[in-house]
């Protein structure tokens, strides 16, 4: 079962409807063949021509799977009303092929520093609630593992679209390279204080 961060109910005066907001890491089976599918539904949905579209394993026409084992991951993800709606994978293993040096980037390794391999979010699911908030407390649950390993830095790339949102979080722009796909990418960099 996931370990639950926190749990909380919104409820207006006067609407019946009540959500569920749920962090945690994932831990078993079940959970990563929904984190998966959720993968799926919010890079398709967005741009199928994205690279991690490409160079993810797509199961059964309906889930991503990066190459990196998830032994070596950390998944993060939020629920709303047990649906996972938001998601942040980390690599902590360096002694492998990073996701950033297949798309073209160089950073040195060492066991202070980890890979941000993708965040997602599913906006219709979200709607009524606070995205920044809600990506915080995601953030800070990865930041929890990050004490815990003594991560100092973490590295991460994303699209053009999406810098101003990263640096909304503490992540800078280090390079910037055009991949195969014309697709422009930045190397981003985060320090854990």
């Amino acid at each position: 079962m996931p370990v639950l961060l926190k749990e909380r109910n919104n409820s207006r005066r006067g609407d019946h409807f009540k959500s569920t907001i749920n962090y945690c890491k994932v831990k078993d089976e079940y959970d990563i063949i929904e984190y998966e599918k959720a993968l799926y539904d919010a890079f398709m949905d967005r741009n199928p021509n994205n690279w991690l579209v490409k160079n993810y394993e797509l199961i059964d026409n309906c889930r991503f799977k990066s190459k990196i084992q998830y032994k070596d991951q950390g998944v993060y993800i939020v629920k709303k009303n047990k649906k996972i709606v938001m998601g942040i994978a980390i690599n902590y293993n360096m002694n492998r092929l990073l996701q950033l040096e297949e798309i073209g980037f160089e950073i040195c390794k060492s066991d202070e520093i980890c890979e941000g391999l993708l965040f997602f979010s599913n906006e219709k699911e979200l709607k009524g609630e606070n995205f920044f908030i809600i990506v915080s407390k995601l953030f800070n649950l990865a930041k929890n593992d990050f004490y815990k390993k003594k991560i100092k830095r973490v590295f991460s790339t994303c699209s053009k679209n999406l810098l101003n949102m990263y640096q909304l979080f503490d992540f800078f722009p280090i390079q910037k390279k055009i991949t195969c796909n014309n697709e422009e990418k930045y190397l981003l960099c985060c320090v854990i204080v």
